[in-house]
């Protein structure tokens, strides 16, 4: 997480936590783990089985790394802002003033490490902040900003009614 201080407030940029990963990694260890057992338990081991198990090893852990690396949310004081993608890349912007509900979804699991999903609802439709670290301790920041973002809102439409008498 990191944050930066602009003239209209913090920035939070999120990445997609390793946590969400932990049963890959774990079976793909797990894949080359049965390779080596055989071999140190004196059992004859062919090449290939050597090779796809380093290949379930590599492709277990650089997928889940890719697609941490090509997923970045950011919560700005005015918007959130879901980007996907590194060649290609897929932009979702949400201005705050729309949002109607914050939802956060964890199971069992992502309770004990401590790792879930943020779904933002708007008129335009929900955008997901998935599987990021400690996603309650962002819910009262993005509240704050929808209600400033609705005060903004307001102002202004005061001061165009004013302008407009």
């Amino acid at each position: 997480m990191k944050k930066r201080e602009k003239d209209e407030g913090p920035t939070v940029r999120l990445k997609i936590t390793r946590k969400a990963f932990i049963p890959i990694y774990f079976f793909a260890l797990l894949l080359v783990a049965v390779p080596t057992t055989l071999s140190l338990l004196k059992y004859s081991v062919s090449g290939w089985l050597w090779i796809v198990s380093g290949i379930v090893l590599l492709l277990g852990v650089k997928i889940p790394e890719l697609e941490r690396f090509m997923t970045t949310y950011t919560i700005t004081p005015s918007a959130v802002i879901v980007e996907k993608g590194f060649i290609s890349q897929r932009r979702t912007y949400r201005p705050l003033s729309i949002v109607t509900d914050v939802d956060l979804k964890q199971t069992a699991w992502q309770r004990i490490l401590n790792y879930g999903s943020l779904t933002i609802k708007t008129f335009q439709g929900d955008v997901e902040i998935g599987n990021i670290n400690a996603p309650e301790t962002f819910i009262p920041m993005i509240e704050e900003h929808v209600a400033a973002s609705a005060n903004m809102t307001d102002s202004r439409r005061e001061k165009e009614e004013e302008s407009n008498e």
